[in-house]
């Protein structure tokens, strides 16, 4: 049968169908995780042939403890999401006839991508309309504190999504802090600096940052952090929902 996996965003839901025989995606839907998605995805798992089994990547909420504005210092961590809470946001989903059988945070599955592309070293961020994950990636893992990031969508188009070399200045000078915080964190060794996600302009948007560090920041044509590269084990639930 053909896989499915997930990035669920806020109130939208990434939903990827892949065949593993072609190694193709067959089809990419975003849509709300509401009421309305039960039949939605339902009918994508019958047109699809997909398995029940269910890969699922969960941001958290932009008003979670551990999601820092960009322009403020960060604050407490991140923590694990709660069993209450990841049944909530996949319950549309389940409802729907999935079972889902591998659950990951945002970082885990970027440092993942980055094995994936080849760097055993890493710093990789995923940037999105109103926010954004970055972390260091070692080898698959995640081995530092990551930052999870919020911004407003008028704000980032206006800055990183704005065809202005001068105003994506703004959006990068603020980014900058985070992402010196990882590489200064960094041990001795060849480091990479991965970016992917939807943001607008994303390619032309890390322009001004690779002149900051003086090296170059890849951008992946790739959306989604890591659904279709990290291997089924890799996204992982510890908690049953």
């Amino acid at each position: 049968m053909n896989h499915a996996a997930a990035e669920i965003c806020g109130d939208q839901c990434r939903l990827v169908a892949v065949s593993p025989t072609a190694g193709s995606v067959l089809g990419q839907y975003v849509f709300p995780l509401d009421e309305s998605a039960v039949a939605t995805v339902r009918t994508l798992r019958r047109t699809h042939a997909l398995s029940q089994h269910l890969r699922v990547v969960l941001w958290p909420r932009s008003t979670d403890v551990g999601v820092t504005p960009i322009t403020a210092k960060p604050g407490e961590p991140l923590p694990p999401p709660i069993a209450l809470s990841i049944r909530e946001r996949v319950e549309p989903l389940i409802r729907s006839g999935f079972v889902v059988t591998g659950l990951a945070q945002p970082h885990e599955a970027l440092a993942e991508l980055a094995r994936a592309q080849g760097a055993g070293l890493a710093v990789v961020a995923a940037l999105h309309a109103e926010g954004g994950c970055l972390t260091f990636a070692q080898q698959g893992r995640s081995s530092h504190r990551p930052a999870y990031l919020r911004w407003d969508a008028a704000w980032a188009q206006a800055t990183a999504g704005s065809g202005d070399h001068l105003a994506r200045f703004e959006f990068a000078a603020a980014l900058a802090s985070y992402l010196r915080q990882l590489l200064d964190a960094v041990p001795g060794g060849a480091l990479r600096i991965l970016a992917c996600g939807t943001m607008a302009n994303l390619r032309p948007a890390m322009g001004p940052l690779s002149e900051e560090f003086g090296r170059p920041v890849e951008v992946l044509d790739h959306p989604w952090p890591g659904l279709l590269e990290a291997g089924h084990e890799s996204l992982r639930i510890d908690t049953a929902v």
